[in-house]
């Protein structure tokens, strides 16, 4: 597979449908309040949760992020807040 279709694979799962598909399955969400690389860590979130928090998060945005990631060595859904203080 060469970068283009792993980008275009990449791109079309990250739709908030998509996004709202996986927690609907019950596949593994977590929250994170912050940078990773300032000390700030992730913790598991319920299906509620995860489904509760999806309306205000959006693949791309900087303060309610959510993107694919590797947690303890799976895939999950990261819904990332992040503050003004944050960027400063």
């Amino acid at each position: 597979m060469d970068l283009q279709q792993e980008f275009n694979i990449m791109a079309s799962r990250e739709t908030e449908e998509y996004a709202k598909q996986w927690i609907e399955e019950g596949k593994p969400c977590v929250y994170r309040y912050g940078w990773t690389w300032e000390g700030a860590g992730s913790r598991e979130i319920t299906k509620e949760e995860a489904l509760t928090k999806l309306p205000s998060y959006s693949f791309g945005d900087w303060f309610y992020a959510l993107s694919f990631t590797i947690w303890n060595g799976k895939e999950v859904l990261e819904f990332n807040e992040l503050g003004e203080n944050d960027m400063w």
